[in-house]
C-alpha cells in the first residue's frame, strides 16, 4: 500500500522523513507540491533520496526537480485513490475522486 504526500510549507526535509516513517509509509504512491517553492524542492529531493523516482505534481514555474506541472481538471491515479487537480493557482489544491478497486 502506498501513500500520498501533500508538501504544504513542509517542515525541513529531515522532518518530513521522520514523520512519514513514524507513520509507517514505506511507499509513495505521489507527491503534491503546493506552491513549488524551495520548501517543496527541499522536501522533494528528500523523498527521491528515500523512496526513489516519484510522480511529484507541482504548480507553474514550481522549483520543484523532476516535478510535472498539473493543470485544473486533471486527474491522477494514485494507488488506490485518484486524485483531482482542482486548482493550480496560487497553489495546488486536490481532492479525492475514488477509490480504486
Amino acid at each position: 500500500v502506498g501513500s500520498v504526500v501533500v508538501l504544504d510549507n513542509p517542515a525541513p526535509a529531515r522532518i518530513v522523513l521522520e514523520q512519514l516513517r513514524t507513520r509507517g509509509v514505506r511507499r509513495l504512491w505521489l507527491v503534491v507540491a503546493r506552491d513549488g517553492d524551495r520548501a517543496d524542492a527541499d522536501a522533494v529531493l528528500a523523498l527521491v533520496a528515500r523512496f526513489g523516482t516519484l510522480p511529484v505534481a507541482a504548480p507553474p514555474l514550481h522549483r520543484d526537480p523532476g516535478a510535472r506541472t498539473v493543470r485544473a481538471g486533471r486527474e491522477i491515479d494514485a494507488g488506490s485513490v485518484r486524485i483531482e487537480i482542482v486548482e493550480v493557482e496560487p497553489r495546488i489544491e486536490v481532492r479525492v475522486v475514488s477509490a480504486i478497486e
